[in-house]
C-alpha cells in the first residue's frame, strides 16, 4: 500500500518557492488574490496520481 502522504511532499516544497518567484497581476491584486492562493488553486485542481 502506498503512503498517501507522499503526494503532499512536492506541494509542501513547491509552494513556498513558487510563491516567491511569481507575482499576481493587477486584476488578481484587485481581487485580493496572493501568489500563494493562486498556486494553491492550481494544486487543488491538479489530479493526484
Amino acid at each position: 500500500m502506498e503512503d498517501c502522504t507522499s503526494h503532499a511532499l512536492p506541494q509542501a516544497r513547491v509552494l513556498p518557492n513558487a510563491s516567491q518567484q511569481t507575482s499576481p497581476t493587477y486584476e488578481a491584486e484587485a481581487e485580493e488574490k496572493t501568489s500563494e492562493t493562486v498556486i494553491q488553486k492550481i494544486f487543488d485542481e491538479l489530479p493526484v496520481p
